[in-house]
């Protein structure tokens, strides 16, 4: 018997809920079910019915044709047989299990035709007519325990914030799972025995308006060729199995308006991850480490806070909200280029570049550390640089220093870009030939002038046994090495500073306070590359003279200021003297037809110290045209090579 509604006014019904709370619930009515005991849905004795003034003991099971059917709290009832019903209402702590092989067919009646305020438990098929519509309400779950698909229900589903859905597998039973353009409460992944990893598809936004949880054994693959859609979760992220996303992943947005927090046992490595949190104490904070291979944003107005853990960041970092560090570390350690920026100010607890990680602030100064800033890699800054002194990559903490560039005339020098490579030496080639601090300094403006210059570095981890009181600049030009000649003044701290006047020349920068001995002890008179038709490319050089040379390298490019990989198998020994010239020639036979090469000479002396020449004019091997024939001395084989020349 189907329930008989009575229409109200909406002002009068207002006021009997107001004033009568209970009102509100819909009276009892004959031929309404209810569950009596645990037990089977078609037995009799599961139930009780409503005989018009009292409930009684039921001598059939409910069906769809009955009145409002209610499993009450403390009671489960299983569906063993497929069953066709409506009206039905599980109440806080009761539950309806639909075993594995059954059906149970939601048909279309008045209003909601299933309530779940307690608990779902489909292990079968649950199945539902056209407009049949149902609802799970907050504190209610629904566990989809099978391979039987679960797109349709939802179709028709009204899933509270605070509602639960779950889906749970085993390592036997991949439970069917649908998640693209999707919209649920608390989203939940279990599994029961073994590992199991839900088969994941789409690409639209799945939104959890509540918590998402990994349970332990999950393994939930956003990544390319499976899920690539965006995640909203506006409750916690819990993280207890496994979470895997790459460059095809979208981006996790955290969008709550109260506390968040990212948890559980396991690590999350986000491809993306988006804080929008507005809550104003803490915002979205950590539980656990986390790893963003893409970019990390902190929206305008939203909050994230690391309290005592690692953000590892393999991407950029855009802060236009706020971020409180706590005592967490935040480790830059992409391959590539990493970028800070945004509108507000990110103050680190412990910063570190790792290896391999350019950690590129652009024009930002928004940025600082309060405990200590670490440099493993490379470290980048541009500014404009007018008439007055600026300072590149000096933290306001004073955990980190750089360099200081401060004009000596009226002279502009415009943008100007400075990178410092971090407790390591000047790369090579070429190399200094004396044991320098561990920190290197490229300075490029876009106009250079006459200026001081102030170099600093880490007293403790940089110094790398050179004496502070002595300390010089040496740059590179030319492919050598020049002491910076102006006057010099040196300090001592935490990070030491070596300042000198006059400079002129801006390129890269070493500091130390050894001497370097003189390694470029030749007179260079050509050095020149020439195609070679079907046979490379002939690189030749002359000396007019050569003192302590022990030999040469070439290394060659596809880019004239990097990327040189060394071609000579072995030192070709040097033939010249103090007095006495020498010409060179190298055939270099795996330069391929068509494509522009540059080359540079390397000099070693006796002691084993370099100095660089060149690079030469840009030459391209030649793919066709007339082929002459001559002759060229292999330097240090004592041998000739037939060598191909183009007129």
């Amino acid at each position: 018997m189907k329930r008989r509604w009575i229409l109200l006014p909406v002002s009068l019904l207002w006021a009997i809920t107001f004033l009568f709370p209970q009102v509100g619930e819909a009276a009892d009515a004959a031929g309404d079910y209810r569950s009596k005991a645990t037990g089977n849905w078609g037995d009799a004795s599961s139930w009780e019915r409503y005989d018009g003034s009292a409930w009684v003991d039921a001598s059939t099971s409910p069906t769809n044709a009955d009145g409002v059917i209610t499993i009450r709290n403390g009671h489960t009832v299983t569906i063993a047989s497929t069953i066709t019903v409506d009206q039905v209402v599980i109440d806080a702590g009761g539950q309806v299990t639909i075993s594995s092989g059954q059906t149970m067919t939601l048909t279309n009646g008045i209003g909601t035709d299933l309530t779940v305020a307690g608990t779902l438990l489909n292990q079968g098929t649950f199945d539902r007519a056209n407009f049949a519509s149902w609802a799970v309400s907050a504190g209610g779950s629904y566990i989809h325990n099978t391979t039987s698909g679960v797109a349709g229900p939802l179709g028709s589903v009204s899933l509270n914030a605070q509602s639960t859905f779950i889906y749970r597998g085993s390592s036997s039973l991949n439970a069917s799972v649908s998640l693209s353009g999707q919209t649920y409460g608390n989203l939940s992944f279990e599994s029961t025995s073994g590992a199991w990893t839900p088969t994941l598809s789409g690409a639209s936004t799945l939104t959890v308006n509540g918590a998402f949880t990994l349970g332990s054994n999950v393994t939930f693959n956003a990544n390319s060729g499976r899920f690539t859609g965006p995640i909203t979760v506006k409750g916690n992220w819990t993280n207890n199995g496994t979470f895997n996303s790459d460059s095809g992943t979208g981006t996790v947005m955290l969008s709550g308006s109260s506390a968040q927090t990212i948890g559980g046992s396991s690590t999350t490595a986000f491809n993306s991850l988006t804080v929008n949190n507005t809550e104003a104490t803490t915002g979205a904070e950590l539980g656990n480490n986390i790893t963003v291979n893409g970019t990390l944003t902190v929206g305008s107005g939203a909050r994230l806070t690391a309290n005592s853990y690692t953000i590892t960041a393999a991407g950029n970092w855009t802060n236009n909200g706020a971020f409180t560090a706590g005592a967490g570390k935040v480790t830059f350690n992409g391959s590539g280029t990493s970028t800070i920026s945004g509108s507000s100010t990110t103050t680190f607890y412990d910063l570190e570049i790792s290896s391999n990680t350019i950690l590129d602030v652009s024009t930002n100064t928004l940025f600082d550390a309060t405990n200590s800033a670490r440099n493993y890699s490379k470290l980048k800054q541009t500014k404009t640089v007018g008439t007055d002194n600026a300072a590149f990559l000096n933290l306001a903490s004073g955990k980190y220093s750089g360099v200081e560039v401060d004009p000596s005339d009226a002279t502009s020098m415009g943008s100007t870009t400075v990178t410092i490579y971090g407790e390591q030496t000047c790369p090579t080639p070429p190399g200094l030939g004396v044991t320098t601090i561990k920190r290197c300094f490229d300075i490029a403006p876009t106009t250079s002038t006459t200026a001081t210059v102030k170099f600093w570095y880490d007293a403790t981890n940089e110094l790398n046994f050179n004496t502070p009181g002595s300390v010089k600049a040496y740059y590179q030009e030319g492919g050598l090495w020049h002491e910076a000649t102006g006057t010099y003044t040196r300090a001592s701290g935490t990070f030491n500073s070596v300042e000198v006047t006059g400079v002129s020349t801006f390129s890269r920068y070493a500091l130390t306070s050894n001497t370097p001995s003189e390694s470029n002890l030749i007179t260079l008179t050509r050095f020149e590359a020439a195609p070679a038709v079907g046979g490379g490319i002939v690189i030749a050089w002359e000396t007019a003279s050569e003192l302590d040379t022990a030999g040469y390298h070439l290394w060659r490019s596809e880019q004239p200021d990097a990327g040189y990989l060394r071609i000579t198998p072995a030192l070709l020994s040097a033939r010249g003297g103090p007095t006495r010239s020498a010409t060179y020639t190298f055939a270099d036979r795996a330069a391929l037809p068509g494509r522009t090469y540059h080359y540079r000479l390397e000099e070693v002396d006796i002691s084993g110290l370099s100095a660089f020449y060149g690079p030469t004019s840009p030459v391209s091997g030649l793919a066709h045209g007339p082929v002459f024939r001559a002759f060229l001395p292999i330097v240090g084989e004592g041998c000739q090579l037939s060598q191909s020349w183009q007129p």
